[in-house]
This record gives C-alpha cells, sequence and structure tokens, in this order.
C-alpha cells in the first residue's frame, strides 16, 4: 500500500506518457478518487511545476463573477514531493474524447456529440484566453468527459497544461509581439492538430488554439484528415511533411460531408489576426445552432435546454 502525502492511497497506474505517469488513488478520509501525475525529480524539462501554477492562474477569481471555481478546469488538492517523484493531485476525471473515438467501430464520434463538444470546448477556450493563456496541445487526449465521482457530469474538462503559455503578460496585460518565424524554432504541440501559423513558425496565440480545435472536430466527426497517414523518420520531418499537405488541402477536402458550419468555423479562424481577439459567440452560435438541429425536438428538451444525456458513439 502506497500512501502519498498521508492522505491519498495509490490504486492503479493509468497512463504513462513522455513526461511521466498517471495514476488512480483514493482519498483515505473522504472515499472520493484522484489522478495523481508524478514525474521524476531528476526530469531535464520538469513540468508539473509549471503545470500547478497554469492551474493557480486559472483558479485565480474573476472580478462580477461569483463563481465557486472555474467550469471545466480540474482542481489541483496537493503538490509536492514523494521520495524521487514530483506529484501532482488533481480531479480524477472521465474518458478523455481520444479513449471515446477509440471506443467507436467507426472511429467516429456522432455529429451531435461532435456539435456538443464544439460549444463545450470555445467555452473553455474563451475562459483560458481570458486569463492570458494560451493551452498549444490542442487534441482530443486533452479534454475528458465529467467526474469519477459524479456519473452525471457531462461538462467537457481541458487538462494537461504543462505545454501552456501566456500570451500576454500577467501584469501589463500587454500581447506579446509578433516575431517573423525563425528558420529551425521548434515546434509546440501536436502536427496533426496545429494551426497552419504554427507550422509556419509564428508563436501561438488565442487563433491557433481555435484552429487546433477544428481539426479535433472534424477528426472525431469524420475519423480522418488529409494528412492522416504521413510518414516519416523524425518528427522534424514528419511537421515539414504535414505542413505542406495541410497548406494545400482545400475547405471542401478537409472538411468535405460534413455540415458547413464546420468549413464556416475553420475559414473563421483560420484567418485570425495575430492579436486579433476571435468571436467566441460566433464561433459557439455556429455549433449550438448544428447540435439543436440534430437534437430532437420534445418536451424534454424544451424544459432543459436540449442538454439531455449525449449519445457519444455513431451508431
Amino acid at each position: 500500500m502506497v500512501i502519498l502525502a498521508g492522505q491519498w492511497e495509490v490504486i492503479e497506474k493509468l497512463s504513462e506518457g513522455t513526461f511521466g505517469q498517471v495514476f488512480s488513488a483514493l482519498n483515505i478520509r473522504t472515499n472520493s478518487r484522484v489522478a495523481v501525475k508524478r514525474e521524476p525529480v531528476s526530469i531535464d524539462y520538469p513540468q508539473l511545476e509549471h503545470e500547478r501554477d497554469m492551474y493557480s492562474c486559472l483558479f485565480q477569481p474573476i472580478k462580477n463573477q461569483n463563481l465557486d471555481r472555474p467550469i471545466g478546469i480540474p482542481k489541483v488538492f496537493h503538490m509536492g514531493v514523494e521520495g524521487n517523484w514530483n506529484i501532482l493531485v488533481m480531479e480524477q476525471l472521465g474518458p478523455s474524447l481520444r479513449e471515446i473515438q477509440n471506443s467507436s467501430p467507426t472511429g467516429k464520434l456522432s455529429l451531435r456529440a461532435v456539435a456538443y463538444c464544439g460549444m463545450e470546448l470555445i467555452n473553455r477556450f474563451q475562459f483560458i484566453h481570458s486569463k492570458g493563456i494560451v493551452f498549444r496541445d490542442v487534441k482530443p487526449d486533452q479534454f475528458c468527459v465529467g467526474n469519477v465521482n459524479n456519473p452525471k457530469d457531462q461538462t467537457i474538462y481541458v487538462v494537461d497544461f504543462g505545454l501552456s503559455s501566456f500570451y500576454r503578460d500577467p501584469v501589463t496585460k500587454r500581447h506579446i509581439p509578433f516575431r517573423k518565424p525563425m528558420k529551425g524554432r521548434s515546434r509546440v504541440g501536436t502536427a496533426r492538430y496545429a494551426s497552419v501559423n504554427v507550422h509556419e513558425g509564428y508563436d501561438h496565440t488565442r487563433r491557433d488554439d481555435l484552429e487546433s480545435l477544428a481539426y479535433v472536430l472534424i477528426d472525431l466527426a469524420k475519423a480522418s484528415l488529409p494528412w492522416m497517414g504521413i510518414k516519416a523518420s523524425s518528427s522534424r520531418e514528419g511537421w515539414a511533411k504535414i505542413r505542406i499537405r495541410k497548406r494545400e488541402a482545400t475547405l471542401y477536402e478537409i472538411c468535405g460531408n460534413l455540415p458547413n458550419e464546420f468549413a464556416k468555423y475553420l475559414d473563421y479562424t483560420r484567418n485570425l489576426g495575430f492579436m486579433e481577439e476571435p468571436d467566441y459567440l460566433y464561433c459557439y452560435k455556429l455549433f449550438e445552432q448544428l447540435y439543436r438541429r440534430l437534437t430532437p425536438y420534445n418536451s424534454f428538451n424544451r424544459r432543459h435546454g436540449f442538454k439531455d444525456r449525449i449519445e457519444w458513439i455513431e451508431n
């Protein structure tokens, strides 16, 4: 039996990645489940302290908003060192959108579920951006549905802020300056979902999170993107090949056979300026109108604002 910080009993390993591991643990006082992320103390580029700092920023209260906590952001309970490991204890959430997608026989989510994801995640990014933060690694793995301690929760949570950064100065609130792309500048994020401008070497700003979200939603709806399956012998070569294919692909090729809201959203995000504030309401309404079109019009949905249980998997 492993007890962390005298409070959490480790139950099982949930996942393992490049930067560390994630475990499920039980609060021995409340019997509620938590997730424990850990990384070696000796790691060259530690991320957990930075991630904790990002969560702390996100949980700072906003003036004139009486929210107990931000919606769709997991709560951190503890950050510390256990033996040779840095650990971060936080809420344990439900399955990621990647896990739900992988469980689908077709590799697709239902269109209504994808529209719901669009609505939820545009709201999440509006909040994250309001704190001066850009996420920088938008992919289905980073979005989790619900909380394991509340089976009825359908909130989509954003997790893993290890690669996040500030697009504006936390003190002065000034936007980062525009820089010309430099040859050889390393890319941050996941090539499959990266924006065209990030491929070109420009710094991440708000527009890039939203364009990356477009590729995630299209992937969830179609189980394909034109640049999937590209083979490369190195990460650098992979980024370069995907950049070329992504620039060449037309809106029709990327969004073909999907409702036109997807192409409208992608086209809008691709045309945002470096410092431009996105029109989040416009983006939200695109997917809200699609969601409503796909939602049965009955008395339950009228009473509950069209927020009945989501059928995630395409039949």
